[in-house]
């Protein structure tokens, strides 16, 4: 009994510790999803100038594109090349310089009861995937999540697939049927 309530607590120190940001959705609670079969790329997907400016580039395009049509097609939706797609999708990273601070690890020659503190500049990236009605031309469904921005090509995939995994993981919508709970 005494190796339960330690294992418990093990789980619970390491579930506070998850670094797992949540995705934050929203819908229009008016549009008939089950009316939407197929999808395509919003035409101006990569002309927002504030991304650019941030070193948004065609491969983290084509990463997110990726990912997005292997969620989408998952959900039985049909990816089509032309201008008959039911649904549009546009995603895109806004990345934001933060400036931090941490301990200095030494100080030669001194003990002091405190370290100081030493800023540093870190980027912080949110994934938006945005789903407008081809139609009506109005957003249907959104989504947002904060990411990890690496240098590594191997460590972009990984935080492209986790973050839109689980932003597609609040889309309980499937291609021609009726659900009534989309978050």
């Amino acid at each position: 009994m005494k190796q339960l309530f330690i294992l418990m607590g093990v789980a619970i120190l390491f579930a506070s510790c998850s670094s797992t940001n949540q995705a934050i959705v929203d819908f229009d609670k008016g549009a008939d999803f089950s009316k939407y079969q197929t999808f395509n790329w919003y035409k101006d997907m990569n002309s927002k100038s504030e991304i650019n400016q941030h070193g948004y580039n065609d491969l983290m395009t084509a990463r997110i594109k990726n990912v997005v049509k292997s969620q989408m097609e998952g959900r039985d939706y049909h990816y089509v090349e032309d201008n008959s797609a039911d649904i549009h999708i546009n995603a895109y990273i806004m990345v934001e310089e933060k400036m931090g601070y941490r301990q200095s690890p030494f100080t030669p020659g001194y003990y002091r009861w405190y370290e100081p503190s030493v800023p540093y500049v870190y980027k912080e990236g949110k994934l938006y995937i945005d789903m407008v009605d081809a139609r009506k031309k109005k957003l249907v469904w959104s989504g947002q999540v904060e990411m990890e921005l690496y240098n590594d090509p191997e460590k972009k995939d990984a935080a492209v697939r986790d973050a839109v995994s689980s932003i597609f993981a609040k889309y309980t919508f499937r291609a021609s049927q009726s659900i009534t709970n989309g978050l």
